[in-house]
């Protein structure tokens, strides 16, 4: 027996050392392939390096070799029109006392022949001269003309000269400016390339003082990795209630309601016939509005100023004598009962621009601003900005299906004539006592969506004529 245990112990005692010599032979080549692997990541660093070396010397050599050939061709051709340059001047410069020269004596004898031949023409209307002293006054004449001639090319030529050598200067100028460009193109390439081998030199740096510390030679622990996964999910958790509640601060309705408006804008432009029949749409109903609220503001009672020149100016204007004036309703006759009633049209569109929200908040704005928010907010509307609902019906009007397919199928030319009609529409129910408005509207959305304006395209009967309520 105690042999038995001796030898047990012996063989416990060679296995527990051959288990450490295993261990330790795999910790040594462990850590002769972390050596490894520093050395392969720093190779491949330097590989890298390499690879953006070769393309940036490449790319140094044909960006600036393109540069300056251009720039050689330039120079050569400065070279060239500098030399006639100073061809040209010296020439100018030896012709000169022979140019005046010449325009002297011509000037004198020109004088001398025109005093001979008014010696000439005096006897001959003295009546004492003879045939010879008639034929040298002609050839006197075209002496003359064929100096005066030649006195004319010769200054012309001066002149042609001058304009040579005023292009060349221009010519010489444009290939200095050109000449300037290129080397600061040049001067921008190298700065690019000094900048670019300053990084790779840090790569390169990096990769020398590449160390991958120390390392863990075992497996991790599954409690330290636990550890870690609920750290990373606290950080999420509270990065998802960050956002949240900053998404309670903001008021996203207005952000939806301003990214509908940019959807339907980019369908009507782009295309030109939805384009062109918003802007005729908009730009009618808006011009009507204001020619009728400027009528009302000079009428008098209940009829229109006495005034003629007054009236003529209103008969002109396009909401007057072009919409209104054409309108036949039995309901309202008068151009004084017409212009009543859509002026009461005109105060209930006021009111609901001033009710409308976002009316409000940029009055609030303005008054936090201008640090008078214990002051209301107005409740005026100007009649310019009518123009809010008018592009909120044509918006609306243009991205209905049945009005796309209308107008897709029309020509260009037909396109304005509908908006104008559509839009006269709107004025003749308000003339016609229709019913617009279900009850009155508190925001520009239900001057649209309450109303028969924008919320269906029905064709009525009225009038014995079919009109298209929009």
């Amino acid at each position: 027996m105690t042999r038995i245990t001796i030898q047990n112990d012996n063989k416990n005692k060679q296995s527990k050392q051959d288990e450490l010599r295993v261990r330790d032979q795999l910790q040594e080549l462990q850590v002769e392939m972390l050596d490894l692997q520093k050395v392969s990541e720093k190779y491949q660093i330097l590989q890298k390096v390499e690879r953006e070396v070769l393309m940036l010397q490449n790319e140094y050599n044909h960006k600036l070799g393109k540069l300056q050939r251009e720039e050689e061709v330039i120079l050569e051709r400065l070279q060239h029109t500098k030399t006639s340059k100073d061809r040209n001047q010296r020439v100018r410069y030896s012709q000169r006392s022979y140019r005046h020269w010449a325009g002297a004596k011509i000037d004198f004898t020109l004088n001398m022949t025109q005093k001979h031949s008014d010696f000439l023409q005096k006897k001959i209307n003295q009546q004492s001269a003879n045939s010879d002293d008639k034929k040298q006054l002609e050839n006197n004449s075209q002496f003359s003309d064929g100096l005066k001639t030649f006195l004319s090319s010769l200054k012309s030529l001066t002149d042609h000269q001058q304009l040579i050598a005023r292009e060349y200067e221009n010519s010489i100028k444009n290939m200095e400016s050109d000449i300037l460009e290129i080397r600061h193109q040049m001067g921008k390439v190298r700065q690019n390339t000094f900048a670019k081998i300053h990084e790779l030199h840090k790569n390169v740096e990096i990769a020398h003082n590449f160390e991958l510390g120390h390392r863990r030679l075992s497996v991790a622990n599954g409690t330290e990795i636990d550890r870690e996964r609920r750290h990373h999910d606290l950080k999420i958790q509270r990065q998802i209630l960050t956002l949240q509640s900053q998404l309670g601060e903001v008021d996203m309705n207005s952000y939806v309601g301003r990214l509908g408006e940019i959807v339907d804008l980019e369908k009507v432009m782009s295309r030109s016939k939805l384009k062109a029949f918003f802007s005729v749409f908009v730009q009618s109903f808006c011009q009507i509005l204001i020619d009728i609220d400027l009528a009302e503001c000079e009428m008098d009672g209940n009829s229109l100023s006495k005034d003629p020149q007054i009236n003529q100016a209103l008969n002109n204007c396009y909401g007057i004598g072009g919409v209104l004036s054409t309108i036949d309703s039995q309901v309202s006759p008068t151009l004084n009962a017409k212009i009543k009633k859509i002026g009461r049209f005109i105060k209930t569109l006021q009111h609901a621009i001033s009710c409308d929200p976002l009316t409000k908040q940029s009055q609030k704005e303005k008054a936090h601003t201008n640090a008078s928010q214990s002051q209301s907010p107005t409740t005026n509307v100007d009649i310019e900005h009518v123009i809010f609902i008018g592009s909120f019906v044509g918006r609306k009007l243009s991205c209905h299906q049945q009005t796309q397919h209308e107008l897709l199928s029309m020509d260009v030319s037909q396109v304005t004539a509908i908006a104008e009609v559509k839009c006269q529409d709107i004025f003749r129910a308000v003339i016609d006592d229709v019913k617009i408005f279900a009850d009155l509207p508190y925001s520009v959305a239900e001057v649209g969506w309450k109303c028969h304006i924008v919320k269906c395209l029905e064709d009525r009967s009225h009038n014995g004529r079919t009109v298209m309520i929009l």
